[in-house]
């Protein structure tokens, strides 16, 4: 007897069912969602974002292409939300004097306002990426000044 079988195969990502209602599914299949300086417990600075962002059971957000780049920078456009904090760091007693990740990923993508290949000069610093023109910049001391932040689950 002469029969064909068919497998049937659903990719889903698995990162939709942890995205939360507000969030929004990046190019990469990766759940973001923003939060802005003006909910409770807000402003926040890096080091306070991305302590929420864990709570959440995500990170900052990590960018390794233009896509997830531009993504997140239309989302940076919104009043409600502007510049964003991003999960890139320096410390330089945690990563040889050389930007990270706060997930670990690899450090394989740069939007710069200017080039920076290490942070050896700027000692401890964290980034966030600029509404205007989605280019990232730092401040010294990630317990500084105040932004929205995206968080990645």
């Amino acid at each position: 007897m002469n029969g064909f079988y068919f497998l049937v195969i659903s990719i889903l990502p698995i990162a939709i069912s942890q995205c939360p209602s507000t969030g929004r599914l990046g190019p990469d299949n990766h759940c973001y969602a923003a939060y802005n300086s003006t909910g409770p417990g807000m402003p926040l600075d890096w080091t306070n974002a991305a302590r929420y962002c864990r709570k959440l059971n995500g990170n900052l957000a990590s960018i390794h292409d233009g896509f997830v780049n531009s993504f997140l920078w239309d989302w940076s456009k919104d009043p409600t939300v502007g510049d964003i904090w991003i999960g890139l760091y320096c410390s330089t007693s945690q990563t040889n004097d050389t930007y990270a990740w706060i997930d670990k990923s690899a450090y394989d993508y740069k939007n710069w306002v200017q080039l920076q290949t290490n942070c050896d000069k700027f000692g401890n610093a964290c980034a966030y990426m600029q509404s205007q023109d989605g280019k990232w910049t730092t401040y010294l001391m990630c317990t500084f000044d105040a932004k929205s932040f995206i968080c990645e689950f």
